[in-house]
């Protein structure tokens, strides 16, 4: 397998057809403050990898993995840290595969629940992790088949208060004693902010909030998922490529929450 410093490796990462709108492409990104493209950028990919490989995380979970961009990270620390054999290290991805809708009904399409590697076996991602468990079923339904404590979890499925705040609390048990919780989408997404703010008062665990980053001028009014929602995405946009009518970029902030001892 190849390692994290490999530049082909680095390469497939930074794809645009894989990564485009994971904060690793190179379409996409400005250096701070000016107009001039960044090339070879691969974003908060080394933040998701450090947690993964520092705690030396057995088992990863993944709720909701758009083109499997942190999963593929998860996996790839556990391939580095190179655990013996039988050790048991995994990463499970959890997804829904939702049936896509129309745009036109100002409901989300192609994104939440609907990951592109599910549907296309040449999808980088099954060619590079096909050893990466893939449990296509709603979150809720898929906790069933985690019988084991689990490391490291990055929850970044349904984006409803309601979603959020039911994946944490169904996902927050199965985590061992100080183990890591991330939650993407903190600043980006409302209902999430709230949860978080919520969660922040409580003693069972600690958080750290990275907020938002923008690589460039960016509103929520640039925002293609913001857009969609009102219905005002243009007649020719096509959900099944990157989203071409999204020329600026800003990370939504992630939170990192350990579980306290005990809780």
């Amino acid at each position: 397998m190849k390692k994290f410093k490999d530049k082909d490796w680095i390469e497939y990462l930074i794809h645009t057809e894989y990564a485009g709108s994971q904060g690793t492409s190179d379409t996409e990104m400005y250096y701070p403050n000016t107009e001039v493209r960044v090339k070879d950028y691969m974003g908060f990919a080394p933040f998701y990898y450090a947690l993964a490989y520092s705690f030396m995380a057995r088992k990863c979970v993944c709720v909701g993995s758009g083109g499997g961009f942190v999963p593929s990270l998860m996996r790839q620390a556990q391939i580095d840290i190179g655990f013996p054999p039988d050790y048991g290290d995994e990463t499970i991805i959890i997804d829904a595969d939702l049936e896509p809708t129309s745009p036109k009904e100002g409901i989300l399409y192609g994104w939440q629940g609907h990951p592109r590697w599910n549907r296309d076996e040449n999808h980088p991602f099954n060619k590079q992790y096909p050893e990466i468990r893939r449990i296509i079923k709603k979150s809720e339904d898929a906790i069933d088949e985690i019988d084991f404590e689990i490391d490291l979890i990055h929850i970044d499925g349904d984006h409803s208060y309601e979603g959020v705040k039911k994946d944490f609390e169904i996902y927050y048990p199965k985590v061992k004693s100080n183990g890591v919780i991330t939650l993407h989408d903190t600043e980006s997404c409302g209902s999430i902010t709230k949860f978080l703010s919520e969660l922040k008062d409580e003693n069972y665990c600690e958080i750290v909030n990275f907020g938002k980053v923008n690589y460039t001028d960016w509103t929520h009014e640039d925002n293609i998922f913001d857009k969609e929602r009102k219905g005002e995405l243009p007649d020719d946009f096509d959900p099944s490529v990157k989203p071409i009518h999204n020329e600026k970029y800003g990370w939504g902030g992630l939170a990192v929450i350990k579980k306290v001892l005990g809780n």
